[in-house]
């Protein structure tokens, strides 16, 4: 069992306009850990990301993979594969710091207005780390 979670970091970016469609998501195991490579998660978590994306055209998503179990290099490779099979009419802006052990990234639409100023905050914002 897991729980998919959204949080508002609109605090991340206070003087952005577009920072009050910034959210983090998050993969939670509840009870029993789930094996990753378990491919109803990889469905479930793209359809979520699919009608949050359709409720909300401006939306930008950032995730910062989990140090649990020392795993986060692999969840890094696992979300980057599956970004690629669903990457079609999104721009992911990744960020990877392997000395502290950090890999993140956001996603937004093709078609955001807010493309350049988006970009141009996650590098600053991922370059200070």
């Amino acid at each position: 069992m897991y729980q998919l979670a959204f949080r508002s970091d609109q605090a991340y970016f206070p003087n952005d306009e577009f920072a009050q469609h910034l959210y983090s998501f998050s993969i939670i195991v509840i009870g029993n850990r789930t094996p990753i490579r378990d491919p109803r998660i990889e469905i479930t978590v793209i359809d979520t990301l699919q009608r949050a994306f359709a409720t909300d055209p401006l939306l930008i998503i950032s995730y910062v993979c989990s140090l649990d179990n020392d795993m986060e290099r692999n969840r890094r490779i696992l979300f980057g594969q599956w970004y690629l099979r669903h990457s079609e009419g999104y721009i992911r802006l990744p960020f990877s710091h392997e000395l502290s052990r950090v890999y993140a990234a956001a996603i937004f639409r093709k078609d955001h207005p807010d493309q350049e100023a988006i970009s141009a905050a996650f590098n600053r914002e991922y370059n200070r780390k």
